[in-house]
């Protein structure tokens, strides 16, 4: 779990935990994240000015920034999310073969 005020560029990964960060990003930031089976949450300001790609090959996706919407193929599992603010300067991956991403604005 990372709790930080403001942050820079974060890459992180896990085979089979939760990974959870909570905070505000920099200007210009790029936010990796990937988890082989555990959950992903994520908690930003609503505002913040990102682009936001999202996918789960197993797992679900939820996204309450205003205007995001999750895609869930027709036949089989997963899901994905494709996001961009109107102002985004920050790139953010996520990745979750078989966890949730839960993507908080707050």
């Amino acid at each position: 779990r990372i709790d930080g005020t403001l942050m820079e560029d974060i890459e992180l990964g896990s085979v089979s935990g939760t990974i959870s960060v909570v905070g505000t990003l920099h200007p210009k930031s790029d936010v990796e994240i990937e988890s082989r089976s555990g959950d992903i949450q994520l908690s930003l300001p609503a505002n913040t000015p990102a682009s936001i790609e999202a996918e789960t090959h197993s797992g679900d996706i939820r996204c309450n920034f205003p205007g995001a919407r999750v895609k869930k193929p027709e036949h089989g599992p997963g899901s994905s999310l494709d996001y961009t603010h109107e102002a985004a300067t920050c790139d953010i991956e996520l990745q979750s073969f078989s966890g949730t991403i839960k993507v908080e604005g707050n």
